[in-house]
């Protein structure tokens, strides 16, 4: 894998607009993600899943967090990846559809954009972007040690939490 720099190539539809002008952001403060050798993880604090993203998919999650539009990271993936556009945004429309309705991205505003926060990708291979959804600490990570707790204390939940729709005993 090499780093590069990209100030990616815009594509117009007809009437001179930008393709692909829709741009995503995180959904914060619901969401918060941390970059760890190159794997994204993406906490979503309200159901308590965690997301794990790698390679392409990374890459396209540090372009999201930057405010790029969907049209210019095709074009950038493109580029850093030397695949037809056609072909990237193939993969790409699906897995930012994904972000959006697992609710870890939703549509930006005018003035989300932070354009410095991707100056390198780490690109290798063939482009794909997928990630993986983990169940398996939801009850922990949507614990309250400071108000979710009995008089024993934390990590004991009191008798009438209630977790997903049902009550703990």
């Amino acid at each position: 894998m090499t780093g590069r720099s990209y100030a990616g190539r815009m594509q117009r539809d007809a009437d001179g607009g930008i393709m692909g002008a829709e741009r995503l952001r995180a959904n914060e403060p619901r969401v918060v993600h941390e970059t760890i050798d190159g794997e994204v993880i993406i906490i979503d604090l309200a159901t308590g899943s965690y997301y794990s993203l790698s390679g392409g998919a990374a890459n396209v999650w540090a372009l999201v967090i930057a405010g790029y539009s969907s049209g210019e990271m095709v074009n950038m993936l493109s580029d850093a990846y030397d695949e037809e556009p056609d072909a990237i945004q193939i993969l790409l429309e699906p897995f930012l559809a994904e972000l959006q309705s697992e609710s870890l991205a939703v549509a930006a505003v005018d003035g989300d954009m932070s354009p410095d926060y991707v100056s390198q990708m780490n690109v290798g291979g063939v482009f794909s972007a997928h990630m993986e959804k983990h169940t398996d600490m939801t009850e922990l990570i949507l614990l309250d040690p400071v108000h979710d707790v009995d008089s024993l204390g934390w990590p004991h939940l009191p008798e009438d939490h209630e977790t997903h729709g049902s009550k703990t005993s």
